[in-house]
């Protein structure tokens, strides 16, 4: 095929999947296939013209943990008649501190099989246990001792026994409240440290 100009156009590559474990706040252009646990309408509302504005929370899964896509309008028709769904290019969203993804219009939410042979098969068996969507993130006090050594008195938050520049933000989980669930680190603008 020819593009304007008489140049030929690049082929298009192949696209690389993801699992649930590789998704993380700040991240973008994930590729998953999920299968479908729950579709939950959390927002139904009419808009000034009449339009019905829906957004449910549907919790996806693969054989390395959960996580809760934020979907609108058709998306929640499609992932309430599918098994499994084919997520393409989405984008993590911070919402009240918890992980969500969202496919915004540069992305693509399809049922399983779509029809195309670079995509893998769905899951078999899914890991419920493990909802990355339930880990939330919170400015960390203690954490990273040595963070403190090159940084000014004034700009420092006093913890339990260490000091942490403010702004740094660390996973813990909702259902222990106060424990640190790991080592993420991240910056108020959502950079990894």
């Amino acid at each position: 095929m020819m593009a304007m100009g008489g140049m030929n156009k690049p082929p298009l590559r192949v696209a690389t999947y993801a699992k649930v474990v590789d998704v993380a706040p700040g991240t973008y252009g994930h590729n998953l296939v999920l299968r479908v646990l729950n579709v939950n309408v959390v927002v139904e509302n009419h808009r000034i013209d009449g339009a019905l504005n829906r957004v449910a929370e549907v919790t996806l899964a693969d054989e390395t943990g959960c996580v809760v896509l934020r979907a609108r309008n058709e998306q929640i028709d499609l992932a309430a008649d599918a098994e499994a769904v084919v997520v393409r290019n989405a984008r993590v969203l911070m919402f009240k501190g918890f992980i969500r993804i969202i496919v915004t219009k540069w992305g693509k939410l399809s049922k399983h099989p779509d029809g195309i042979a670079s995509t893998p098969s769905a899951p078999l068996v899914v890991d419920e246990g493990n909802n990355i969507s339930q880990v939330r993130y919170d400015i960390a006090v203690d954490a990273l001792a040595a963070v403190g050594d090159e940084e000014d008195e004034d700009d420092l938050v006093q913890g339990d026994d260490e000091m942490l520049p403010e702004g740094l933000l660390a996973a813990e989980t909702d259902v222990a409240a106060g424990e640190l669930a790991g080592a993420v680190c991240l910056s108020a603008e959502g950079s990894f440290l």
